[in-house]
């Protein structure tokens, strides 16, 4: 058992760390690209599309 903990310790950090700063950093990515398309496109798209009716 003793072993068993021991191994886990072993492992090296930083690829671990780097693959979830990653992944905050596409998320974050993702969520501003979502955030600018609602404030800025979305009013226009909609005005265009309620404009051709």
């Amino acid at each position: 058992m003793k072993q068993t903990f021991a191994k886990g310790f072993n492992e090296p950090i930083f690829p671990h760390f780097l693959r979830y700063t990653m992944l905050i950093l596409i998320v974050g990515a993702f969520i501003t690209f979502a955030s600018v398309f609602e404030a800025y496109l979305s009013p226009v798209l909609m005005k265009w599309i309620i404009g051709s009716f």
